[in-house]
């Protein structure tokens, strides 16, 4: 539906990616272009009574869709799901999207980019007492992810058993990387590199994504980009990023762990306010933070709360008691509108519904696409990769498996489902990274190409054969595949050791000695 958008803000995230991605300058471009309009605009509705509960027994009757002040058809109706149970034993993404392919899920986000040491200490302390608390098998499976600024780190891949949760959360030890003066534009594009990361990375999976951001994020962007072509540019990328979220079914809330404040004006803003003032009908009407972009994705953003482990709770809960409305929207061409502004209003005045606020124009957003210098759609492409390289998270906007020629083979196989290639005539090209790490995640070869793939049928699966050196030191190898045509990634690890002795920083988990002794005498 929606596709990716230069990111022109993401060439100061990290000269991490820059500096091992030099090869991969001669990348195409061309695939960075927006030019789809929408077509079905799906919509996530929390109801709630007067007393902030949820309303779970409503019909579609009971809804009215206004998109720019009209009214609008609902397609389609879906009410709240019923609670039902998720097979006992859920550990990775791959088990989550073959076996609860429609589940809900929840992404658990530690921001460790600019939330103070002491506010970051009581998040662990509070996301601790939340998972104590909470019953075994979880009620939906749970991802627990860290954000610095190099990084998206992943704790846990999904899971619903909640001990594999506690176990990476003790184990992880936080790192604040900032000095005295913290950069500014590098606090802004780090949370937004890592919702983009995770928006490709699980927009594969057809449920319902709540992301759950515990921490501070970023105050706005106009001390990085005060007026001119960098702050309009850097509009564009936030509007892409929302609409990708939107095509991802992805909502985020904000809980700030700071607690009880007095108001000497840096608390955080409200986001329901925010999110009403910041887009216009010609574009951003007023700065934009991170509490804006929970706003527009139908959450909500926490601050001057202590009982954090109660907001994530409420958030959690919002994640899965929710109806799905569609609609096609009655396009006025004569009257472009940078922002199309969505309401929806409930029949009984005693009810409330959160929602998304809206979606932006995608020819609109890609005007100011064009006036960017390619470098920067290059750029874009570069961190995708990148990203998708350095971390271990599962990406699976194109489902990927990899197989092994034999136990001891160079020879590896992609193995590509039938039914997710945008074939165009019979062929399609694809980007190509393809990493190898040490025992200690030192990347230490790395190979990219891009490729056509052609096909006699388009619903037949892809296999892609690959040659990758595994002698010694080699410990991990990460296989990462792109679409030119969508810009979907997928991207899986095959490990050519037990996973449970590798001492990676790209994963955060640290092994005790005794946990480390145990393995290696075991294995």
């Amino acid at each position: 539906m929606f596709k990716p958008v230069c990111c022109f803000m993401l060439a100061a995230f990290s000269s991490t990616f820059a500096q091992t991605n030099t090869r991969q300058q001669a990348t195409d471009a061309r695939s960075y272009t927006l030019h789809t309009t929408v077509q079905t605009v799906p919509l996530d509705v929390v109801v709630t009574d007067v007393s902030g509960r949820t309303v779970k027994n409503l019909k579609q009757e009971d809804f009215l869709i206004l998109e720019d002040g009209k009214p609008q058809t609902i397609r389609s109706f879906h009410p709240p799901m019923e609670q039902t149970s998720l097979p006992m034993q859920l550990h990775s993404t791959n088990e989550v999207d073959k076996q609860a392919p429609d589940a809900p899920v929840s992404i658990l986000v530690i921001d460790e980019i600019s939330t103070p040491f002491e506010d970051g200490a009581y998040a662990r302390y509070s996301l601790k007492k939340y998972l104590d608390a909470q019953e075994t098998p979880l009620s939906q499976p749970t991802m627990l992810v860290v954000a610095n600024k190099d990084r998206l780190v992943v704790l846990q891949d999904y899971t619903n058993d909640k001990q594999e949760l506690l176990k990476a959360l003790d184990h992880h030890m936080t790192f604040y990387p900032w000095g005295p003066t913290q950069d500014n534009r590098l606090i802004f594009a780090a949370p937004f590199a890592s919702l983009i990361q995770l928006t490709q990375a699980t927009i594969g999976h057809r449920g319902h994504k709540n992301i759950l951001w515990i921490g501070q994020g970023f105050r706005g962007i106009q001390a990085v980009s005060p007026n001119g072509n960098e702050r309009r540019h850097n509009e564009a990328v936030i509007a892409a990023c929302i609409n990708m979220m939107m095509e991802a079914r992805m909502t985020l809330y904000v809980i700030d762990p700071g607690g009880l404040k007095q108001d000497n004006g840096t608390a955080m803003p409200d986001a329901g306010v925010w999110g009403d003032a910041a887009f216009g009908g010609e574009g951003f009407a007023s700065d934009v933070s991170l509490a804006t972009v929970a706003a527009e994705t139908g959450g909500r953003v926490f601050f001057n709360r202590n009982d954090v482990n109660n907001l994530i709770g409420t958030s959690v809960r919002s994640g899965r008691e929710f109806y799905t409305l569609a609609y096609n929207p009655v396009v006025d061409s004569t009257n472009p509108r940078y922002f199309h502004k969505i309401e929806v209003v409930m029949k009984d005045p005693n009810l409330k519904a959160t929602a998304r606020h809206g979606y932006f124009e995608d020819q609109i957003v890609d005007s100011y696409v064009r006036q960017s210098h390619n470098r920067h759609r290059d750029n874009q492409i570069i961190f995708d990769l990148s990203a998708a390289a350095m971390n271990r998270m599962v990406y699976d906007g194109i489902p990927l498996t990899v197989e092994r020629g034999s136990k001891t083979s160079d020879d590896f196989y992609l193995h590509v489902p039938a039914g997710v290639i945008p074939w165009q005539n019979g062929e399609a090209d694809f980007n190509i990274v393809v990493a190898t790490f040490d025992l200690k995640g030192k990347m230490i070869d790395r190979a990219s190409l891009t490729t056509p793939v052609h096909t006699t049928s388009a619903t037949a699966p892809l296999k892609l054969h690959m040659q990758v050196k595994t002698a010694e030191p080699a410990a991990r190898i990460r296989f990462v595949i792109r679409s030119v045509a969508n810009g979907r990634i997928g991207a899986e690890n095959f490990y050519l050791i037990d996973p449970k002795l590798l001492s990676d920083p790209v994963t955060g988990l640290q092994q005790t000695r005794a946990e480390k002794k145990q393995n290696t005498s075991g294995h």
